[in-house]
């Protein structure tokens, strides 16, 4: 089972890969305002899935729940945020990649997608 989540791990990863690809290419990111949001919800579904195949066998005996879960997410956000606006200080490019606003939605979508494929995956494990 542990096999499937990696397997489905991987998937993700290259979806979030090609997404962000054209996105850049594309400008989709400036032209579709929502979808930065799409690619942090996948972020967190992401992390969410990094964290289930790392704690599997603690999710198995129930002593990892999905509170766990989130709070891996959490970290994993805020320090992708951390790092956004560190490239903005270094490069002195304008305020447009990192604002407060963007960060709260940004980790907001990354915790809602933590969230559903977290639950998702606890579940699948504990079946």
């Amino acid at each position: 089972m542990r096999y499937i989540i990696f397997k489905r791990l991987s998937i993700l990863v290259f979806l979030v890969f090609i997404l962000n690809t054209a996105g850049s290419f594309f400008s989709w990111y400036s032209l579709l305002p929502w979808y930065d949001n799409l690619m942090h919800f996948l972020g967190g579904a992401w992390l969410s899935l990094v964290a289930a195949w790392f704690f599997y066998h603690k999710i198995q005996r129930g002593s990892v729940n999905l509170g766990t879960i989130l709070l891996f997410v959490l970290v994993g956000a805020l320090l992708w945020e951390v790092l956004e606006y560190f490239i903005q200080y270094m490069t002195q490019a304008p305020n447009a990649l990192a604002t407060i606003p963007d960060s709260i939605s940004d980790v907001i979508f990354g915790l809602l997608g933590g969230l559903i494929l977290g639950y998702q995956t606890i579940r699948f494990i504990r079946r």
